[in-house]
């Protein structure tokens, strides 16, 4: 239905474009009063025509966005008055940090492009970074209300995604999660730009830590598969590679390869 609405949008727009256009080519051939075409009737063909060209693009991003909300929002917002504090979010200068994640892991360009946010924003692994960075920001700072719908936007993608990412945590730019399920990061978190995080993996802290303190991890870092790093005094540095199954407690330093020994064995009966 979406294909059908978008196509037959641009199609009805060429067509009475084009129609429009004619018009004008052929007042401007014909010498002949009889079939003439007067210039008020050129410059309202010409007028209906680019009308209905802006009409049917019109259409095709009301369906963009139709599609965006209705498959992220839908169960993420059921309170008409949080897309209020969404929008005053985003007018305000608070928001600068936000497009540039959106640029790298949404849009994937250098360029803020809307209608590509739009359009990418509805797939699912780009779709859950572009409402989880809007929860995060407007979580750090936004006011007490906003707030509070970054909470409501952050327990609707872990229910959907089965993710849970806390809010507060300071990620750079370029995170990549090729699967979300199972991936629980720490709030108090300071991770670089271009980390690769696979699931099942856990971030976080133990009892005994202070929540002063912070899980630090450099930039192009590569996290395998049920990883576990614990402890708010752990420290992981840039260009560092870790194999799946790790256990880490220590600091790792930069441009490394961890890995945690494991012992396979087959036991006959």
């Amino acid at each position: 239905m979406y294909y059908f609405c978008s196509r037959h949008g641009k199609i009805v727009a060429l067509q009475v474009h084009l129609l429009g256009r004619l018009f004008i080519d052929a007042s401007d051939l014909m010498s002949d009063s009889y079939f003439s075409v007067s210039p008020t009737l050129s410059a309202f063909s010409l007028l209906l025509s680019y009308l209905c060209l802006l009409r049917g693009f019109i259409c095709v991003y009301k369906i963009h966005l139709y599609s965006l909300f209705s498959k992220n929002l839908r169960m993420l917002i059921k309170n008409p008055i949080s897309y209020f504090h969404i929008g005053t979010f985003l007018f305000s200068g608070k928001k600068r940090h936000l497009l540039e994640c959106w640029k790298a892991e949404v849009i994937m360009r250098d360029k803020f492009v809307f209608h590509r946010l739009i359009r990418n924003g509805m797939q699912r692994q780009r779709g859950f970074l572009l409402w989880w960075r809007l929860a995060n920001e407007m979580y750090i700072s936004g006011n007490k209300k906003q707030r509070k719908c970054a909470i409501k936007i952050k327990n609707a993608l872990m229910a959907k995604y089965g993710c849970d990412i806390g809010l507060g945590a300071q990620i750079g730019k370029g995170l990549v999660l090729p699967h979300h399920s199972g991936v629980v990061i720490h709030g108090n978190v300071k991770i670089g730009e271009n980390v690769i995080i696979r699931q099942n993996t856990t971030i976080g802290e133990k009892e005994s830590d202070s929540r002063e303190n912070y899980i630090v991890i450099g930039d192009n870092v590569d996290i395998g598969a049920h990883t576990c790093i614990i402890g708010l005094n752990v420290k992981i540095g840039s260009n560092v590679k870790i194999g799946a199954m790790s256990f880490i407690m220590e600091e790792v330093p930069d441009n490394c390869t961890y890995v945690t020994r494991k012992e396979s064995r087959v036991i006959m009966r």
